[in-house]
């Protein structure tokens, strides 16, 4: 995600990551579940990319067993300086 300060001052940035689990099998899932976030700080008309790694780790969760365990199915990832504002795709994960 590109960040950019379109202030006169310098400012701060907490870019944030969510996943939201469209269709949970097993277990209840939060809707939004924050899995990162990164603060930045940009000087006037700065412009700075933020990425999160995605990978396993972002889709997992305890299953009734107490075992950590990925389910296949669509997952919304979310980024932006909140969850309200957050820009959103949608990702199948198949195994």
């Amino acid at each position: 995600m590109e960040v950019t300060n379109t202030r006169k001052r310098e400012g701060d940035e907490v870019v944030q990551f969510y996943v939201h689990d469209l269709l949970s099998i097993t277990v209840t899932r939060p809707v939004k579940l924050l899995k990162s976030f990164q603060r930045i700080t940009l000087q006037p008309g700065e412009c700075q990319t933020v990425s999160f790694p995605v990978g396993r780790e972002q889709f997992q969760f305890l299953d009734e067993t107490m075992k950590l365990t990925v389910e296949p199915g669509q997952f919304e990832l979310m980024v932006g300086g909140s969850s309200k504002t957050a820009a959103s795709i949608i990702l199948e994960v198949t195994g």
